[in-house]
């Protein structure tokens, strides 16, 4: 039986100015980022994700930046594009979390996702 077809990559995300800073990119095209998602949450999924990865590679020292408004996607970049090919379109489980991977094609930056401190603050009730 013939192995499943990898996915396509997913093609962009808009993201904000703390998302670059964190992964170390410029917003554009990219070859060494790619999106994890944990799925059962028995852990927090930055937990799941940093051992997944930690067991792939042997080192989870990677930036690992959760997304601005999905708590349990993450963007992780990697040291060079041969280990993107270990992880798109891949899944690993662990203690009962499961981990799926696929490769960013571009990571752009969206002013509207910036959060600043001096932002207005409105009362709620």
């Amino acid at each position: 039986m013939a192995a499943p077809e990898a996915p396509a990559p997913f093609d962009e995300i808009n993201v904000s100015s703390r998302v670059l800073h964190q992964l170390r990119v410029w917003s554009g095209e990219q070859d060494r980022v790619v999106m994890a998602s944990a799925t059962h949450h028995v852990f927090q999924p930055i937990v799941t994700i940093s051992v997944v990865i930690n067991k792939v590679m042997g080192t989870f020292m990677l930036p690992i930046v959760q997304l601005d408004d999905h708590p349990g996607v993450f963007l992780i970049r990697l040291p060079n594009l041969a280990n993107v090919d270990k992880f798109h379109g891949h899944a690993w489980n662990w203690c009962g979390e499961n981990v799926f991977f696929t490769r960013v094609l571009r990571v752009l930056h969206t002013d509207a996702r910036d959060v600043f401190i001096n932002m207005e603050v409105h009362q709620v009730y």
